[in-house]
């Protein structure tokens, strides 16, 4: 029944004397009010069924919600994934790099296969020696000091400096020839001094030796022993440090015959070269003592 209908029936009651003008009053008010309040709720009913609808629209169509976002919080939004993405790369390639200097580190740790150490081969520094134990025998050789030859450090001028020398010897090899610098105790921290050996092309020039590098030797006694090579410098220079290592070598030297052969890589390749050590039995020492102390 609509309002109307009900309004009109009360009158229909008011005329016939079955209500009175302050009750005909009071019924057709409440009817009103009911309606008005009907009206509301319908309306708001309406509005947010309307809402949902354009809500709806919105997430259905990217570019009318990028149409309504505020372009300030879009730009913010924008350079912050602009930073995030510059972050995450920055990271990934500091990583790749770490990878790459842990590989290259890592390379002095290989060894060739054809080049590695046998069965039958010793480490330098499992041998027992004491490179100045003996006294030297001065009727064993004609104070020959063999292949060696001092030879000084230089200043901040290129000047020899007399104060810092050291004993150096060139060995032919069958490939290269071997340079041996032995670096006394007093000029360096170790306590038995340092062994740096190098590659020397037939015009005397240094020449590049990369890691990994193996050097082994075999004395007259037929075996064969590894030298552990301590670093390679960025010049291709082997350093041999470790003391027992550091007197097995004197020891070789001052028997005054023996063999070397230096592993490497060179220009992308695995090479080698051997060279022989002739000398007088004892003229390291004799060396050692005449030129350096």
């Amino acid at each position: 029944m609509t309002v109307t209908e009900q309004i009109a029936k009360l009158k229909a009651l008011l005329d016939a004397g079955a209500l009175t003008q302050k009750e005909f009053e009071v019924a057709k008010n409440r009817i009103l009010d009911v309606d008005e309040h009907s009206v509301q709720v319908e309306a708001a009913q309406n509005t947010l069924t309307q809402d949902k609808s354009e809500t709806e629209d919105i997430s259905n169509n990217p570019e009318a919600e990028i149409l309504l976002k505020d372009p300030t919080k879009t730009n913010t939004h924008t350079k912050r994934n602009i930073i995030i993405g510059l972050f995450v790369g920055f990271i990934i390639i500091f990583v790749f790099a770490m990878i790459i200097s842990t590989n290259m580190s890592s390379s002095s740790e290989r060894e060739y296969p054809s080049y590695a150490m046998s069965e039958n081969d010793t480490e330098l520094s499992e041998i027992p020696v004491d490179a100045y134990s003996e006294d030297v025998d001065d009727n064993s050789f004609n104070n020959s000091t063999g292949p060696w030859r001092k030879d000084y450090f230089k200043n901040e001028w290129g000047e020899p400096d007399t104060h810092d020398p050291f004993i150096m010897a060139v060995l032919s090899g069958d490939a290269w020839n071997v340079h041996v610098d032995y670096l006394p105790a007093y000029s360096t921290d170790s306590e038995f001094g340092v062994f740096r050996l190098f590659l020397l092309d037939r015009h005397g020039s240094l020449t590049s030796m990369r890691e990994p590098v193996n050097i082994v030797v075999r004395g007259a006694d037929g075996e064969t022993r590894y030298v552990p090579v301590s670093s390679v410098s960025e010049r291709g220079i082997a350093y041999v440090t470790e003391p027992s290592a550091v007197q097995g070598l004197i020891m070789y030297f001052d028997d005054g015959q023996f063999d070397i052969r230096l592993d490497f890589e060179k220009y992308l390749e695995k090479h080698h070269t051997i060279a022989s050590y002739y000398g007088y039995e004892g003229d390291f020492k004799r060396a050692v003592l005449n030129m350096l102390y």
